[in-house]
């Protein structure tokens, strides 16, 4: 029967548990480092996408405004455009009414002239 590596007592495999252990604890402190720089630099991207988020959003709400902005002179523009073409209608019928009135009376005054004749 061949001896198992718990029956070998000898002082060279308890130097090389220590190197092991010592090697294990170095690896897990630069594990640690590691992953506390990882969570810093986590957080500095998590800042750095809510301030461009922020930025984006103020990018919106400024162009939300122009839009609107644009929008109301288009609607202004449009009912100034609405009412000249309605005083122009106005005005054009007005006008085909009085000569509509003027061609009536002269073509009674023709009838009258020519019934008087």
């Amino acid at each position: 029967m061949n001896p198992t590596s718990l029956d070998k007592q000898s002082g060279a495999a308890d130097d090389d548990h220590i190197a092991r252990i010592v090697r294990l604890e170095t690896q897990m402190g630069n594990v640690t480092s590691v992953l506390s720089s990882l969570q810093r630099g986590q957080e500095a991207l998590q800042r750095t996408q809510e301030q461009n988020q922020q930025a984006m959003m103020a990018q919106f709400v400024a162009l939300r405004d122009r839009i609107d902005a644009v929008q109301q002179y288009t609607m202004d523009r449009l009912d100034r455009l609405d009412a000249r073409t309605t005083e122009r209608i106005d005005k054009l019928t007005f006008w085909m009414i009085g000569f509509t009135v003027s061609n009536l009376i002269a073509v009674l005054g023709i009838v009258v002239r020519l019934a008087v004749t």
